[in-house]
């Protein structure tokens, strides 16, 4: 019967190999909803150092507010200035020195596709400065990447529950169903689970009735600020 540990491993190497075969299928870079971005933009001011996650044409808009924008992403785009595999998850070991500590970094549909979403936010809440702020935008409802790979490939670990809640890949709920769906709270507990602050997050709006994918969604806003010392 393996451990606990040599299972973390073989999931690594599973997981790796979903997130590989997504990365091929990427043929571009997904629009985000641009009722996130005014909200977004009235923080920021010219020469902060802001760190893009997977950004599409919000890049340039982010660069009208004269903030440095760095766009990290694990597929080749016209707007990213650092392509690595699992890009978000080594923000911290990737960006340039220049860079850091950064002011903001924007994750706009990063969650819900990521097989380490509490890494992706653990490496943000490194990255950023004491006060800086993370900007989290996901669809809520929809189920996020670890549902297909929980009932995938889940049965093949005896701590898969254990192992996927590691990653925030489920959110366990005592006396009730696991939870593979974004949603604030959802968001809320990878968050803290990264090192920020419960009253540091807060939902700062949620836009309805938005194409997406040829679907219509409900997306939120949250926003996270590191706490100061």
């Amino acid at each position: 019967m393996p451990s606990i540990g040599q299972e973390r491993r073989l999931l690594e190497k599973e997981l790796e190999k979903a997130s590989e075969h997504d990365r091929r299928q990427r043929t571009g870079v997904v629009t985000v909803p641009k009722p996130y971005l005014p909200q977004i933009l009235a923080e920021m001011k010219r020469g902060h150092k802001v760190v893009a996650i997977g950004a599409g044409e919000e890049k340039e808009v982010l660069k009208r507010t004269g903030a440095r924008v760095i766009n990290v992403d694990e597929v080749e785009t016209p707007r990213a200035d650092i392509v690595k595999p699992a890009a978000a998850e080594q923000l911290s070991r990737i960006l340039p020195k220049t860079h850091l500590p950064a002011d903001h970094v924007v994750a706009l549909n990063v969650l819900d596709i990521a097989y380490n979403p509490i890494e992706i936010c653990r490496q943000a809440f490194k990255t950023l400065k004491p006060g800086g702020t993370l900007w989290v935008g996901t669809p809520f409802g929809w189920y996020g990447a670890g549902h297909g790979a929980y009932y995938a490939i889940g049965d093949k670990f005896k701590h898969a529950r254990e192992l996927f809640a590691e990653r925030g890949l489920l959110q366990v709920e005592e006396g009730g169903l696991d939870k593979f769906s974004f949603d604030a709270d959802y968001v809320k507990h990878l968050l803290t689970k990264a090192g920020f602050r419960p009253e540091n997050v807060q939902l700062v709006s949620r836009h309805e009735g938005i194409s997406f994918k040829n679907m219509a969604a409900v997306f939120g806003l949250i926003k996270a600020v590191k706490h100061r010392e």
